[in-house]
């Protein structure tokens, strides 16, 4: 029983071609680029709001609980100056991810210009 060979061990007679690379594969058209940002956008901005609605329904809460008489309106505007700057951190991962695809998106298209 021989054993097996390490792992990213490749057999003799394959060596002469080169190792398949992620920049040299197949990239994605501009379809699928496109729809994975619209989906990113539609999911950042989904998480925003819900954010928003959780805070908005949270000070209404403590508005009951403590009897303070808060209007919405004022719930409403704290809950929004307060999301947006949870969100700002809480999503930072996922704005990065936007960001990188819009930027994708305009390489592609700055190229296609530059061959026409």
């Amino acid at each position: 029983m021989t054993p097996s060979p390490p792992a990213g061990h490749r057999p003799a007679n394959t060596l002469a071609t080169p190792a398949p690379s992620r920049e040299s594969g197949p990239r994605p058209s501009a379809d699928t680029s496109v729809v994975r940002l619209i989906r990113l956008v539609l999911l950042y901005t989904a998480a925003r709001l819900t954010v928003i609605a959780a805070l908005v329904a949270l000070l209404i809460g403590v508005d009951r609980v403590f009897g303070l008489g808060l209007p919405l309106m004022l719930s409403s505007m704290g809950a929004l100056l307060a999301g947006v700057a949870i969100s700002a951190v809480a999503f930072r991962s996922l704005r990065r991810r936007i960001n990188q695809d819009v930027i994708a998106i305009d390489d592609r298209r700055r190229d296609a210009r530059a061959q026409r």
